[in-house]
């Protein structure tokens, strides 16, 4: 897991082949303007997920870990509190779809970080996240994200 601002985001362009890609999309597109979808860059190897959501308590929410694909989840507008943990210390609660590419475990406390607006988070798979949270003590927020897809 890796968590940072888009300002210094080349210092991570190297981890990946479509890493550089990703970054420069999220820096030279107007994120604004762009509407909630899907936006294909390299087909099923990378793409763009564009959400809008409300955060919630984390009891609402679940783990995931994905098999396939790396997330770089970069926020737009808003900020949330994203969980993370070891998968092998989570229950799940779904298995695996290979369809979504996910595996969905029972919420818990775990770690969390709090991402602001211009922050992003690189999970690989394997790695627990579960991102939408409110952070404790506030009221929910609304969220732009954009979440980069990309193929191992």
């Amino acid at each position: 897991m890796i968590i940072d601002h888009i300002k210094i985001s080349e210092r991570y362009e190297d981890f990946h082949p479509s890493f550089k890609k990703a970054f420069n999309y999220i820096r030279n597109t107007d994120l604004y303007l762009k509407e909630p979808g899907r936006y294909e860059l390299e087909g099923e190897n990378l793409f763009i997920l564009i959400q809008e959501y409300d955060t919630a308590d984390y009891h609402e929410k679940f783990f995931e870990t994905h098999r396939q694909y790396i997330d770089i989840q970069y926020i737009v507008s808003g900020f949330e509190m994203i969980g993370f943990g070891e998968k092998e210390d989570l229950t799940v609660q779904e298995p695996y779809r290979l369809d979504k590419d996910i595996e969905k475990y029972k919420p818990t406390e775990r770690s969390q970080c709090r991402l602001n607006a211009g922050y992003y988070s690189i999970f690989y798979p394997g790695e627990a996240h579960m991102p939408g949270c409110t952070i404790p003590g506030k009221e929910s927020c609304r969220v732009k994200k954009l979440v980069v897809k990309i193929k191992m």
